[in-house]
């Protein structure tokens, strides 16, 4: 027939139009990987113990102590930002199996000078969820991650003075809606 493609041309156009469509559906909401209860399939962890961050402002000292102590892959520690608006003014070390959530509506902004805001080194551990916002620090990195394995989850990193995550020494990242 005049006018149409051959029977092969019209299936390559189909199966494009299909490939386009999936390709503009929207991701999955933030919300899912901000409560205690999902965030431990998203880490692949069981029976954390949960921490809430209090704190209203500069949290380093709160949030610092909360994941300052190392847990077990038993036993991981999940720390939770609740919403709201927070400052974090000198580097945080993240201990192994330790994990953060942050609500959808929860900004972390630096504060400090050069570094990073998160430092994970020789750790297994992750983040999910809210804006962590480098604040064009500086050389600073929002996380910094050296010989470690890393998940970070249904986040916003802006505004990173240096780099917005900066990888080293053999770190394994996995990222996913970042």
């Amino acid at each position: 027939m005049p006018g149409r493609p051959p029977g092969g041309l019209l299936s390559l156009c189909a199966a494009a139009a299909t490939a386009a469509a999936t390709l503009l559906v929207a991701p999955a909401p933030m919300a899912a990987a901000t409560t205690p209860t999902q965030v431990p399939e998203i880490f692949g962890i069981s029976n954390p113990s949960v921490v809430t961050i209090r704190g209203t402002g500069n949290i380093t000292t709160e949030l610092a102590r909360a994941v300052g102590t190392a847990a077990t892959a038993q036993r991981p520690l999940l720390v939770r930002l609740p919403a709201g608006k927070f400052t974090v003014k000198s580097t945080v070390t993240v201990r192994n199996y330790v994990y953060l959530v942050a609500d959808p509506a929860t900004t972390v902004t630096w504060a400090g000078g050069s570094g990073q805001m998160l430092w994970f080194s020789s750790v297994t551990s992750g983040v999910a969820g809210g804006t962590w916002d480098g604040a064009r620090r500086s050389t600073a990195n929002v996380f910094g991650v050296k010989a470690s394995r890393v998940a970070l989850e249904d986040l916003t990193v802006r505004n990173a003075g240096k780099n917005g995550v900066a990888a080293y020494l053999s770190s394994t990242l996995t990222l996913r809606n970042v």
